[in-house]
């Protein structure tokens, strides 16, 4: 018998610690899985009998039958931004704790469907990042295995999705301006895709809930329509780096006190702009992000945004994953993962 170090209150990590094992392993042990071996069960329940150590209810174990997801991602997406990069490392991390491999597949509209489909070669299940293009839409239509689209949307509902909930992030963005009195405000946006389209939309329905009437049309700055729909030389912010200079120079911020970025790449090229032509964040105009980007707690100022929980969209997606290998394919749901304000430095408060 081990020698004992006995507490009051014995929890999980003191039996683990005591027993020489891992958290995980004492927490099956005593729930009886058999995931682990008899004679350390008989241990861990021998320290934790010692201990006065009182087992919860034991939790329902979902088998977990994935040892390969394949994981498809554009191949400008992986390069854009770090908002894509922190998915795939947080997806892939994930799947490496619970020992899943993971295959990584760039895909561009020239990706033919032979080769799209022979890297689900031993694949037990799909990810993929954002709205299926191209040929991947055909083989994951000829495909039986569970798939899952992250931060994407199938407007026909038939795979599911999980997502953060954009809406509800735009409608914070606005609330938050309008809690410290701005009223006069622009969105900077790129309405091309589902995800900024819901960003764009919370964001008026929170002046409309608060019965202001925000100009839809002077308001709203959409990035899309001055590039055309070409690939900007920095995709990341959306194309924000060449084309707000020119809007800036046209006065289109002149009078508003805050503006409300629909990414926080967006938001720092915003800043950057701003800086050129001496206008002062957020003396002048206040700016808010969304996506909580590493890069946004050092620059400076520091940005205030909205901040996205990529560890938990990860987890979230692969336990959605575990449930539809577990159960029919024919569930064409949708889920949102939520979002919070991360307040920082670039907003101003206009009551004080």
């Amino acid at each position: 018998m081990v020698k004992s170090n006995k507490v009051k209150n014995p929890t999980l990590d003191h039996i683990a610690s005591l027993a020489g094992v891992s958290k995980t392993t004492v927490s099956r042990a005593l729930n009886g899985s058999d995931l682990v071996r008899e004679d350390v069960k008989k241990h861990v329940r021998a320290v934790a009998e010692q201990e006065g150590y009182v087992n919860k209810a034991a939790k329902i174990e979902i088998p977990l039958p994935l040892k390969m997801v394949s994981f498809y991602c554009l191949d400008h997406l992986a390069n854009a931004s770090s908002f894509y990069d922190q998915i795939i490392h947080s997806v892939r991390s994930e799947l490496e704790k619970l020992s899943i491999k993971v295959n990584i597949v760039l895909y561009n509209k020239q990706s033919s469907s032979s080769i799209l489909s022979r890297s689900l070669k031993e694949s037990d299940a799909i990810l993929v990042l954002g709205e299926p293009y191209g040929n991947l839409s055909q083989v994951l239509n000829g495909s039986k295995l569970p798939t899952l689209l992250l931060n994407g949307l199938d407007q026909e509902m038939k795979i599911p999705s999980i997502h953060p909930d954009y809406e509800l992030g735009g409608l914070m963005a606005g609330s938050y301006l309008i809690e410290r009195g701005h009223t006069n405000v622009k969105i900077i946006t790129s309405n091309d895709r589902h995800s900024t389209y819901q960003r764009t939309d919370g964001f008026f329905r929170a002046f409309a809930l608060s019965g202001i009437d925000l100009n839809r049309e002077e308001a709203l700055i959409d990035l899309s329509k001055y590039h055309n729909g070409n690939h900007s030389t920095s995709p990341g912010d959306f194309g924000a780096k060449e084309i707000l200079p020119k809007l800036v120079e046209q006065g289109r911020f002149k009078e508003c006190t805050a503006v409300f970025c629909i990414c926080d790449m967006i938001a720092l090229s915003f800043i950057s702009t701003l800086t050129h032509y001496d206008i002062r964040v957020p003396d002048d105009i206040s700016v808010i992000g969304f996506d909580n980007l590493t890069l946004t707690s050092f620059v400076q100022p520091r940005l205030t945004t909205l901040s996205v929980d990529y560890s938990m969209l990860a987890k979230a997606a692969i336990m959605k994953l575990v449930r539809l290998s577990n159960e029919s394919r024919d569930i064409g749901n949708r889920t949102t993962i939520p979002v919070k304000v991360v307040e920082r430095d670039t907003v101003i408060d206009m009551n004080n």
